[in-house]
């Protein structure tokens, strides 16, 4: 979860700041697809 702490500190200005956050939610929809359904991780 680096890329987290990364968007921390990233101005919001950053001209690759939307790049990441793509990715990150990117990320996020392929984690749901792999979680245990009974403890919600």
């Amino acid at each position: 979860m680096a890329l987290v702490d990364v968007l921390d500190f990233l101005p919001s200005g950053h001209k690759d700041r939307d790049a990441l956050i793509e990715i990150l939610a990117s990320l996020i929809k392929s984690l749901i697809k792999f979680r245990d359904p009974e403890r919600g991780v």
